[in-house]
């Protein structure tokens, strides 16, 4: 006699801590960004305030040399425009499709875009100075990035190698999945990242289209399919990148 089959819920499922939208700010993009392409935005500058007095007559010394000025550009985003989507099938009837496309991408789109943050961040040649410690790799950042960024940076990093960090007392975390350096420079850990590299970056922008789907039944074949799609584009406040490779014996 067979053993008998029940059909019960699906299991549990909770969403992933931390991620990219632990340390991204998230804005709604416009529907035409489904046509591809770039973004642009003007910048408000990025130099840091000059750090000596130069006053107009300051006897005894010569007057003052002319001012520095920081340059207000048009930036682009990181990359292109993009697109993600996830798609289910099964037979006719089986299920709420539609709903389970979106859920479906709902729970995988950050990691796409995660990708797509490290692609950028691997055009970018290693500092030459390469620490031997994940404790010295989160002390170069930060230093780094006080130095050359004027706010407030992200620290980018394998996820695994998040928890090494940890382990050697270099970061923080709050229990529920947020991480960050003692000097309270937010953490993106991610698997996208390869495994001993370390990125610091300026505050990350992402712009996300509205959710789309497509539903299409095959009544010969008895089956439905449903499909969700999203855009996004990165944008990087000054394209701001400086990264260190970690050697660990």
């Amino acid at each position: 006699m067979a053993d008998a089959t029940h059909f019960v819920e699906a299991p549990r499922r909770s969403p992933r801590r931390g991620g990219i939208r632990s340390v991204a700010e998230f804005r709604a993009a416009e529907n035409r960004f489904g046509l591809g392409g770039v973004v642009e935005y003007t910048s408000p500058g990025c130099g840091l305030a000059v750090g000596q007095v130069e006053l107009c007559y300051p006897s005894p010394a010569d007057p003052q040399a002319e001012k520095a000025r920081s340059d207000i550009s048009t930036l682009e985003g990181i990359g292109p425009i993009f697109g993600v989507y996830a798609g289910v099938e099964c037979w006719l009837g089986g299920s709420d499709f539609e709903a389970d496309a979106r859920r479906l991408l709902a729970d995988g789109a950050d990691r796409a875009v995660e990708v797509a943050l490290v692609n950028w961040i691997n055009t970018d040649t290693p500092s030459l100075t390469v620490p031997d410690s994940f404790a010295e790799a989160v002390a170069a950042s930060d230093d780094w990035a006080d130095q050359h960024y004027v706010g407030l940076p992200v620290l980018v990093m394998n996820r695994g190698d998040a928890v090494r960090a940890h382990a050697d007392r270099a970061l923080d975390n709050d229990g529920t999945g947020m991480l960050w350096t003692p000097n309270g420079t937010p953490v993106l850990a991610s698997a996208a990242v390869p495994a001993g590299k370390i990125a610091s970056v300026g505050g990350i922008t992402v712009l996300e289209g509205a959710v789309t789907t497509a539903i299409t039944q095959q009544w010969e074949l008895n089956r439905e399919f449903a499909i969700a799609e999203q855009v996004f584009a990165i944008l990087v406040d000054c394209n701001y990148l400086e990264t260190w490779t970690v050697t660990v014996p």
